[in-house]
């Protein structure tokens, strides 16, 4: 196989459809699957204590907040309750 097929993304981004740069640009884009994990999490606390706000819910669970800050600033952000 001479070349290998690529999604919307690679071509957009113009990556050459060769395992060596498909493999590079995987690792560059990666998404980190246990933030979605953590963003469950936050949203279920924010769920359960409606009248908290960002501060309160940050001492509830700091590390889910942490995980997160320091992992999708702009998400994190975004949920500002």
């Amino acid at each position: 196989m001479k070349n290998y097929l690529r999604d919307t993304d690679k071509i957009e981004d113009n990556v050459k459809p060769t395992p060596n740069e498909l493999w590079k640009w995987g690792v560059k884009n990666m998404v980190d699957y246990s933030l979605c994990d953590f963003k469950s999490q936050w949203l279920d606390l924010v769920h359960q204590n409606q009248t908290l706000s960002k501060t309160e819910l940050r001492k509830k669970n700091p590390s889910i907040y942490m995980r997160l800050y320091r992992g999708d600033k702009e998400w994190t952000y975004k949920r500002d309750v």
